[in-house]
């Protein structure tokens, strides 16, 4: 299901090959996943995402057609995927320090990816501020909060997506919770943030919930609201991420320019 704005990967698709492998007998999610990773260069977190993102489809499909809801299978590991995927010792430290450092909506570990590869912007503001009148330590500083805005955006819009996902788990499940009483909880709770979002999770779902306010006092402590309610807030991180960074675009974009016509004109 795909409510968020797409990321440099179609997880959704990627996770779907797996599973697909999985359910022909062809390879177990692990060793699925552990190929995928390695063909696309995945970094840690990517890889995890992509392990979490296989889990919940297999899970869900499992609950959906199998005539037992008890059977059991092997999901994919984490740890098993990574040992194999990502040998590198020091890039998991580093992806793990990350993600301590900056609490649930960590920013994914992007040290492989082209865009931020050699790119040490401390190093490259000492060196443009000796020279005088130099613009360039304020474009450099400029070019590191937009890089750490696409960052923080892309770890927001994977979290909220994974809220998502365990959510229609839920839902999947079998004698699962009443979806229509909660999307009334829902919209009471979130208005028109949860309009937004409910229609879709109902599509994936094959529900026609009526999208009104319950007139009674809505419980928002519960798992299933809890969950949600991180959603929408990370759905508004998101819209103000997409300022955030449309802003410091124009502003780096104003900076090079000046740039350009100033001391930089005839060089």
């Amino acid at each position: 299901m795909n409510i968020l704005p797409k990321t440099d990967l179609d997880f959704d698709q990627l996770a779907g090959k797996v599973t697909e492998s999985f359910f022909s007998g062809e390879s177990s999610l692990t060793d699925g996943v552990i190929k995928v990773a390695q063909d696309l260069e995945l970094n840690p977190e990517q890889t995890r995402r992509l392990v979490e993102k296989t889990n919940t489809i297999a899970t869900v499909r499992m609950l959906k057609t199998a005539q037992d809801r008890k059977a059991e299978f092997a999901l994919a590991g984490v740890d098993e995927v990574l040992n194999k995927t990502h040998s590198d010792k020091e890039d998991l430290e580093i992806s793990k320090e990350a993600s301590e450092q900056a609490g649930p909506a960590f920013f994914p570990n992007r040290r492989k990816d082209r865009r931020f590869e050699q790119v040490s912007f401390p190093r490259l503001e000492k060196v443009a501020s000796e020279a005088p009148e130099n613009p360039l330590p304020a474009i450099f500083r400029l070019e590191r909060d937009l890089a750490a805005l696409k960052q923080e955006k892309l770890a927001s819009e994977l979290k909220a997506q994974d809220g998502l996902d365990f959510l229609i788990s839920e839902f999947s499940k079998y004698k699962s919770p009443d979806f229509s009483k909660f999307a009334g909880e829902a919209v009471t709770l979130f208005g028109e943030t949860a309009e937004l979002v409910l229609p879709k999770m109902a599509e994936y779902l094959n529900e026609k919930p009526d999208l009104e306010k319950v007139a009674y006092v809505v419980d928002d402590s519960t798992v299933l609201l809890q969950k949600f309610a991180g959603v929408v807030n990370d759905i508004h991180r998101i819209a103000e991420l997409g300022s955030e960074i449309g802003e410091t675009q124009q502003k780096l974009e104003n900076s090079w320019r000046a740039a350009k016509d100033g001391p930089y004109k005839n060089r």
